[in-house]
């Protein structure tokens, strides 16, 4: 998960597919100060790239 430099947020999760909805579901509302327009969710690559857990990652 990252925050973008034009203000978007970009996460991308895997896992149980009831799980990952949860998740997406849970960001269509955000957290208090959160002003959510959009959620896209789609399937991304499996190049085996995922880190094996939580990963902070530099603002793209």
């Amino acid at each position: 998960m990252r925050n973008r430099r034009d203000g978007t947020v970009e996460a991308v999760a895997a896992g149980d597919a009831a799980a990952v909805q949860a998740l997406a579901g849970w960001a269509r509302q955000g957290p208090p100060a959160a002003q959510v327009t959009r959620v896209e969710v789609g399937d991304a690559a499996d190049d085996g790239e995922l880190p094996p857990a939580f990963e902070q990652r530099p603002t793209a």
